[in-house]
């Protein structure tokens, strides 16, 4: 028997019921989906998780944008949340990236209110060219209100209405427009040259609400003091790294009255009147080599009560060469470091106040993840609580470049400047291809 299904009317072998159903189901529109009728608020909170770092007992997962991308073009629903996000935080490692950036930001000027934490690339000891940094400056400007700065700054000279007649030093010159981004938080000044530069008297000014700054390779000419900058009243962490920045403002960083953490690095000269008298909670201390004139201070520290250090200096401390409210410790593993289990105990022995204790495993040492059991068991017969171990891995991938190869920047570079300038190049290439 043939049934001819042209003729058949649809849902001709339906209930009354399984008709009505069906009827609802094609009615629907996609609006309709709980999911699309979440406020774009709900939707910027559950994918923000997507980026941002995951640490877990075993590992510090450092936020990746590639699922955020996909979240992005699963719907047109989902696609402007996302991109909100996307855009929150920028990372410019190369000068590719730079440009690249800048047009995105000129072609579309909806987007420029979406940047809140922004951070230039810095090649420490390659001077940074012009047309470089008139991009930078030309970005910092295109945006609306910045939360966060990371930028290189060119030693230039001051000849503006607050430079001093018989100041002849360069002075390090934020590229930011008067009145612009005056709700900055965190601000960091990568100086890629060691020639001594006199303070930019119109930081504290233009950026009075400032809550963390760091300064990298910088060199100040003279001592800051209190009486001759302004103080930011809500700094509460300042970082140096290299330099002498964080001791030639000794005087003034102790005026700041809530500063209560400290970061030095790379063998940046300590703050001591701050250190001994002073409000600082937290120390960190990363020195690639023990300094012996730590032991003349870092007793004398009476507030610190947490403190993050080096194994090159924690191997090398006596029991009283610590803060006496010290308790709670942090010690990094780097991947030059040969740890011993004798020497490691013999130093956390010596800390009968502590009260928690952590690692933080920097590079490709392995010691700690092999001996975590036991150090695990030497907390507990301490009484000391030991935090999960804090695992960064990373890889140093040098960059190489042939003599015969364009890198693929160089026509973004001629598209930029309307010309074939092959000075441009050059600078830009050197200071491309300089270690990051």
């Amino acid at each position: 028997m043939r049934f001819n299904l042209k003729s058949r009317p649809l849902g001709a072998h339906r209930t009354p019921k399984q008709l009505q159903e069906a009827s609802s189901t094609a009615q629907k529109t996609p609006e309709e989906c709980p999911i699309l009728r979440l406020p774009n608020e709900i939707l910027l909170r559950i994918f923000r998780y997507l980026h941002q770092n995951i640490i877990t007992p075993k590992h510090i997962h450092l936020s990746s944008r590639s699922d955020l991308l996909r979240v992005s073009l699963v719907c047109k629903a989902w696609n402007h949340p996302a991109t909100c996000i996307h855009y929150e935080s920028i990372q410019l490692r190369t000068v590719k990236g730079t440009f690249l950036f800048h047009h995105t930001l000129q072609k579309y000027p909806h987007m420029r209110k979406m940047v809140k934490d922004l951070t230039f690339p810095a090649r420490p000891g390659v001077r940074c060219p012009e047309k470089l940094m008139s991009l930078f400056s030309g970005i910092v400007n295109l945006v609306d209100s910045l939360d966060s700065l990371t930028i290189t700054c060119p030693l230039a000279k001051d000849t503006g209405p607050n430079a001093a007649a018989a100041d002849v030093s360069p002075r390090l010159i934020i590229p930011i427009a008067e009145g612009r981004h005056s709700d900055l938080k965190i601000l960091a000044i990568i100086a890629n040259e060691n020639t001594p530069v006199a303070f930019p008297s119109t930081l504290t000014t233009s950026f009075s609400r400032l809550t963390k700054l760091s300064m990298a390779g910088v060199f100040l000419s003279k001592p800051l003091t209190a009486n001759g900058i302004p103080i930011l009243r809500e700094l509460r962490d300042f970082s140096s790294t290299a330099g002498n920045a964080a001791n030639r403002m000794d005087e003034w960083l102790l005026a700041c009255p809530r500063l209560q953490t400290l970061a030095l690095f790379q063998g940046a000269q300590a703050p001591l009147e701050l250190l001994t008298k002073g409000n600082i909670h937290c120390l960190t201390l990363a020195y690639p080599t023990f300094d012996p004139a730590i032991n003349s201070w870092l007793p004398n520290c009476t507030s610190m009560d947490g403190l993050i250090i080096s194994w090159s200096i924690f191997s090398k401390l006596d029991a009283a060469s610590f803060p006496p409210s010290l308790r709670y410790l942090w010690v990094g593993i780097y991947s030059h470091d040969q740890v011993s289990f004798d020497e490691f105990k013999t130093a956390l022995n010596s800390q009968s106040k502590l009260k928690s204790f952590g690692i933080l495993v920097k590079g490709t040492n392995s010691w700690a993840i092999e001996n975590e059991v036991s150090i695990r068991a030497l907390c507990m017969k301490l009484g000391v609580r030991m935090y999960p171990l804090a695992i960064n891995s990373y890889c140093d991938n040098k960059r190489t470049i042939s003599k015969t190869s364009k890198p693929s920047f160089i026509p973004t570079l001629s598209r930029v400047f309307n010309k074939r300038s092959s000075t441009y190049d050059k600078d830009i290439l050197s200071w491309e291809m300089g270690k990051s």
